[in-house]
């Protein structure tokens, strides 16, 4: 079984965003189920998730800051599918790319 599929199983994932959670753990060097843990944990994969007293939103809860800095806001971001919001997700990663090996560092670089 690929990463893609045991994602997909696992988290109950479409095939498409499983697949973008693979690429973009490759392309910042992070494990692939250790990015799907760490989205889990902030959302439960809801992309419309959002905190109440913070307002952040999205797969990895961005704070409203954060999604100004990405050219976005966080309503906009609630709108996007999961497979779409692994672009921001990525964007927001890319800094950290090849020092988010570990889970623990790829959670300290969210939190």
């Amino acid at each position: 079984m690929s990463p893609a599929d045991a994602i997909a199983t696992a988290y109950r994932l479409d095939d498409h965003t499983a697949s973008e959670v693979v690429r973009v753990a490759e392309r910042i060097g992070a494990q692939p189920f250790d990015l799907a843990n760490l989205i889990y944990f902030e959302s439960r994969w809801n992309p419309a998730a959002r905190n109440t007293r913070s307002g952040a939103s999205g797969l990895i809860q961005f704070m409203p800051s954060t999604a100004v800095k990405l050219g976005t806001t966080t309503a906009a971001i609630r709108k996007l599918g999961a497979a779409d919001q692994m672009s921001l997700v990525e964007r927001y990663l890319a800094p950290y790319a090849g020092r988010v090996g570990s889970a623990p560092a790829l959670f300290m670089a969210v939190f």
